[in-house]
């Protein structure tokens, strides 16, 4: 397989690439069995992501985008240019830029649903250009693995990106005052990678700074998390897989 290939799976997963690259990755996926498995096994990833985290977007942040639009002066149209043939640059992704938010309609499902304008851009990049930038990344990789007591954790990591988006789904039922809480294992112990929300099951967390952790561990902790594990893993992903 070619190093071109290997980059255009990430994109190829959440439909970032143009049809000549499509082609060549579909081409590819035929003759290889381990490429087929880890492209399938991200557009799953994706799909899930787009299941569980599309939410609506803020009433404050529709209000705001109202207010900006209201008080932001338009320009006259342009008058029309002469018809041009329309022709389609090779190499040019539709969806390469991260929050065109027209063409990025399946990634920003992917990442929240939150339609961003360019009224409200800000020059860091937001959380949820960084998942998608960790989706598409070139060398991501994608593990699950069923949660003890029901549900699967699915972990798409970037080791070029130091960074994991982190997927937890349908895990057991805890109560209102417990929390499930990421953890980076090594071989020197655990640090927390985040805590959800008490009595959650089910969220999408973007993990920063991986280093040298061999596993991402899920864990029933008190809400607001703990300083280090006080129960077993209900899930542990390999983060060679």
């Amino acid at each position: 397989m070619t190093a071109d290939v290997h980059a255009l799976i990430g994109p190829w997963a959440v439909d970032a690439v143009d049809d000549d690259e499509r082609a060549l990755v579909e081409h590819h996926l035929t003759e290889c069995e381990s490429c087929a498995q880890e492209a399938a096994e991200l557009r799953e990833a994706v799909w899930r992501l787009s299941d569980v985290t599309v939410t609506d977007p803020p009433r404050r942040l529709r209000d705001r985008v109202l207010y900006e639009a209201s008080r932001t002066r338009q320009d006259a149209p342009a008058p029309e240019p002469p018809p041009q043939p329309l022709r389609r640059h090779r190499g040019m992704p539709r969806l390469r830029l991260a929050l065109a938010a027209g063409a990025l309609a399946a990634v920003m499902a992917v990442v929240g649903g939150i339609v961003t304008w360019s009224v409200m851009r800000t020059e860091e990049p937001t959380e949820s250009e960084q998942i998608a930038a960790v989706l598409e990344s070139d060398d991501a990789r994608v593990g699950t693995v069923e949660a003890e007591g029901g549900g699967e954790v699915t972990v798409v990591h970037s080791e070029r990106l130091d960074r994991a988006v982190v997927l937890v789904a349908g895990l057991a039922q805890i109560a209102p005052d417990r929390a499930y809480q990421l953890w980076l294992v090594d071989a020197d112990g655990q640090v927390s990678a985040g805590v959800l929300d008490p009595g959650d099951a089910s969220a999408t967390v973007l993990v920063e700074d991986v280093g040298d952790a061999e596993v991402i561990g899920v864990t029933d902790e008190p809400a607001g998390g703990s300083a280090a594990p006080t129960t077993p893993m209900v899930a542990g992903v390999p983060l060679d897989m």
